[in-house]
């Protein structure tokens, strides 16, 4: 079976790292290739067409993000090509225009299957298309690599907590700063990544003294390294489709404290702590208490590592070609 991932870019996000880790476990029994909209040309037409060739000589195209969601479906028109998409997010801006919801329902009933990275991912796509859920619109959790992120071995920082995130609306790195500052410990916290909400951030580090004590890092290759150094991490999202980062973090053996939106309470929830969105005097209480309790710190560290286990790439990858062989044998 030839299979063809679709995705906007490579740059970092979870869709990306899923595509990443996913690649070379299918490659075991399938010939599997990935092409960015970057490739196919510099504008709307020459990337439609691009993908039109790619897509003549694979069985089954994979689409991940907007708007690769929307070329391949156009591209695909009458190839007889089978059609998968990932919807990685609760939320995105298209939502907020109504009149779009016609024209999404035509582009989402062109592919043969639609898989969300959880329940809150899928309840949220079919609410806003209007429509009930049926066998195409189906639930894969993403996964990570799990040994890759156990057998980490480096030295770990003491009264740290990181988080990895792009600078984006759908995270929040503003209130784990916030929260910095309403902790009883020196510690420091590590940001990693980049995005057009960073300058904000490094000027309320600024304003609020804690220059010394934020490090922004931009976007960095050993991000599973700095994870592993980190004591504590931190998913502070307005909205999350999964909580990929938080499972990174969790198999990495730490306690992970997260906000309460669909996706993320999924990953964390039982295991990890969760506090309302904004809330940055919660999670400096819940900070704070694990740094000065090491055998409250120890428990949810071992439930954390516990959950993580739930979510290995190998699971995700099976899923996903036991799909795929779905919809090429015929099923819708």
């Amino acid at each position: 079976m030839k299979i063809l991932h679709v995705i906007n870019s490579m740059e970092t996000g979870g869709a990306q790292r899923l595509v990443r880790d996913m690649l070379p476990r299918m490659a075991e029994g399938s010939e599997v290739s990935v092409v960015t909209l970057g490739e196919c040309g510099r504008n709307v037409v020459e990337r439609v067409l691009g993908l039109r060739q790619r897509f003549r000589e694979v069985d089954v195209v994979h689409a991940h993000l907007f708007p690769s969601l929307y070329l391949s479906a156009i591209a695909a028109s009458g190839l007889g090509v089978k059609l998968v998409f990932t919807e990685h997010s609760t939320s995105n801006r298209r939502r907020d225009k109504r009149w779009m919801r016609f024209f999404e329902r035509w582009v989402y009933g062109r592919y043969n299957r639609v898989v969300s990275i959880s329940e809150g991912v899928r309840r949220a796509l079919l609410e806003w298309l209007g429509v009930d859920g049926n066998e195409r619109f189906v639930v894969i959790d993403n996964g990570v690599d799990l040994e890759r992120f156990s057998s980490l071995r480096v030295d770990v920082e003491p009264d740290s907590m990181i988080m990895v995130s792009r600078f984006v609306p759908a995270k929040d790195q503003e209130t784990v700063i916030r929260a910095l500052a309403l902790m009883k410990s020196d510690a420091v916290l590590v940001l990693v990544g980049d995005g057009p909400g960073r300058s904000r951030c490094e000027d309320v580090a600024f304003e609020l003294g804690l220059a010394d004590r934020v490090r922004f890092m931009g976007e960095c290759s050993d991000v599973a390294e700095l994870m592993a150094a980190a004591r504590i991490g931190v998913q502070s999202s307005v909205w999350e489709g999964f909580g990929l980062t938080a499972v990174e973090l969790m198999a990495c053996g730490k306690p992970v404290l997260g906000t309460d939106v669909d996706g993320l309470r999924q990953v964390i929830d039982g295991a990890g702590l969760l506090f309302k969105v904004g809330d940055a005097k919660a999670l400096a209480e819940m900070a704070d208490g694990l740094l000065e309790d090491e055998t409250r710190y120890s428990e949810v560290a071992t439930k954390c590592r516990e959950r993580a286990e739930l979510f290995d790439i190998k699971k995700t990858v099976n899923s996903y070609l036991k799909l795929y062989y779905e919809v090429v044998s015929g099923d819708k």
